[in-house]
């Protein structure tokens, strides 16, 4: 079954869907006669952010036959409709029982068919892993053979989640006559049960009430009317749809800035028993009438986008429209220029994507396809002390140290590498669901960029996104941010095809600090091959610190100057 958690309210640009609900009752028959009522209920899926959207997928007996410990087959169109959804920008979670080496098999045998996960076994990302209760996950909608209900086939997952992509089928479909309708939306063993019961059902003289079916000649929607135990029952008449009269989509404020709303949840005649509004997943308070204003204090906010829902109850019903909103920094960045302190040879040959110093060394990673490569070296002299080449099809991104262990990134591979720092000994691969860009750590975790304004904070042994931040200075959004340096307890971050590094606030985001590197490589250093500013290096010892560029025939030691 596809069940939603009722936890997660959803996140915004809306996608209507069909659920299919099934239901056949079976009375005890008097005379005998025995009643089948079957309808379909339309419903609306709530809002959803297709690329926060988290879907949990049990293994076995979902994505293959339940022949564990053993690997069963493969369920028809389970891989196809994963990397659908994967491919829609969906994060996908591996959600099952297994642990230690029989959950690497399952992982590993996915991974062959080409279905990555963004988690295995976690609850993603609000919480820590629990090792000791496996499928404890938090997601908005779970896949799964147990669930009450039982699991209606991947095609109908694949019809309600990637609607898009089943309108030529769904065409084709209607075509195809009443077998292969029934095939298609009960599976071949079921096409079977339900025809043998209609069969059967005739040969006894069972009479079928049509539940749901409006009288012919009514056209009064108040006479809409069910037939249920000889009692006729009103069908609940859709409410009115939520209206946001301010602000409108997409406003932009800066923190601090109180955020006042208004809507409508229904008229006078058409009231809501409750409407409650929430910012993200926080309740921010509950009014009792139809015509709702009120203000959202945004002084303790975060940068970034935001959801602002309102949802409307009546019974246990309930509507929900969202808008978004982006708060910017409150904060102006103090402006930096540099001082060069003292200049180092470079392979003006590398095309520098990560640098890292550690213990007189500097470690570095290339990128280009073909060229791409990890790098140990000498930052007094340029000698080379160890370098190991990447598969000609990779381009290298950024790395950092953690431990004794070298992780790299490549760009859009969504693969990474652990190495040995010692020995340069390939020890780890690791997925993730984005570009690679540049990598640093804070000591614990990894800390990411993919080319946006995202910074992802990932632990190190399975690469699991623990957190996320938007960067924003006090004008917006500052995207394309590169390779990464972790420095007291802040971010510096190159911004990619321009002369700028920027210092972030890990815990919010915002951006403190803007420094201007314009002029570092004098031009009379530059070739046709010579690239932009890209590569921050710290030695924590020394509190020095190192930038080169791609393709530039030296880096520098360097000083950053406030500007006044």
């Amino acid at each position: 079954m596809i069940q939603k958690n009722p936890v997660n309210n959803g996140k915004s640009n809306a996608i209507r869907q069909f659920s299919l609900i099934l239901h056949v009752l079976l009375w005890e028959y008097s005379g005998r006669k025995i009643y089948f009522c079957i309808y379909f209920r339309k419903k609306n899926m709530m809002d959803v952010n297709l690329m926060n959207l988290k879907i949990a997928v049990d293994f076995d007996g979902t994505i293959v036959e339940h022949k564990y410990p053993e690997i069963g087959e493969v369920r028809l169109f389970a891989f196809e409709t994963l990397k659908a959804l994967q491919k829609k920008g969906f994060s996908l979670i591996l959600w099952t029982f297994r642990t230690g080496t029989e959950l690497e098999e399952a992982v590993e045998f996915c991974r062959q068919h080409d279905v990555e996960f963004y988690a295995v076994n976690k609850n993603y990302p609000e919480e820590e892993f629990d090792e000791t209760v496996s499928r404890k996950i938090d997601a908005d909608i779970y896949i799964d053979d147990k669930n009450l209900g039982g699991f209606p086939g991947w095609s109908k997952v694949w019809e309600i989640l990637v609607p898009d992509e089943m309108e030529l089928k769904n065409k084709m479909f209607k075509k195809s006559g009443k077998n292969r309708f029934l095939a298609g939306l009960f599976g071949r063993r079921g096409k079977s049960m339900v025809i043998t019961l209609f069969l059967l059902a005739g040969l006894m003289g069972v009479p079928f009430v049509s539940v749901g079916c409006r009288e012919q000649g009514k056209t009064d929607k108040s006479e809409k009317k069910i037939l249920t135990e000889g009692k006729e029952i009103p069908i609940f008449r859709p409410k009115k749809k939520i209206k946001f009269i301010r602000p409108k989509e997409v406003f932009t404020f800066q923190i601090g800035h109180p955020v006042v709303f208004e809507l409508m949840a229904g008229d006078s005649l058409d009231r809501p028993d409750s409407v409650v509004i929430y910012t993200d997943d926080n309740r921010l308070g509950s009014y009792r009438n139809y015509h709702v204003t009120g203000t959202w204090n945004t002084k303790d906010a975060n940068v970034g986008i935001h959801v602002l829902r309102a949802v409307a109850y009546d019974g246990k019903r309930s509507r929900r429209k969202n808008i978004h909103i982006t708060l910017t920094s409150d904060f102006i960045p103090l402006q930096f220029s540099y001082r060069v302190v003292k200049i180092y040879p470079h392979d003006r040959n590398a095309y520098t994507q990560g640098l890292v110093y550690d213990d007189g060394y500097i470690f570095e990673s290339t990128g280009l396809r073909g060229e791409s490569s990890l790098r140990k070296w000498d930052p007094e002299t340029g000698k080379v002390i160890e370098s190991l080449n990447l598969p000609p099809d990779l381009f290298g991104e950024g790395i950092c140290i953690l431990g004794d262990q070298i992780y790299q990134l490549t760009w859009t591979s969504r693969v990474g590498f652990v190495y040995d720092k010692n020995t340069f000994t390939l020890k780890n691969r690791l997925h993730y669901a984005t570009q690679g860009w540049g990598l640093t750590t804070d000591g614990k975790n990894l800390i990411m960029s993919d080319g946006t304004n995202n910074l992802y904070f990932l632990e190190p042994k399975y690469f699991t996104v623990i957190r996320k931040i938007e960067v924003y200075d006090d004008r917006g959004p500052v995207n394309q941010l590169n390779e990464l340096e972790y420095i007291d307890s802040t971010v510096y971050a190159n911004v990619y095809q321009t002369d700028d590094i920027v210092r972030i606030d890990p815990v919010c985001g915002k951006v403190l600090a803007r420094i201007n590197m314009k002029g570092i490589l004098p031009r009379r250093e530059y070739r046709s091959d010579t690239d932009v500013l890209n590569g921050i290096a710290w030695d924590r010892t020394g509190n020095r610190i190192f930038v080169t560029g791609k393709k530039w025939p030296k880096m520098f030691e360097v000083r950053f100057v406030p500007v006044h």
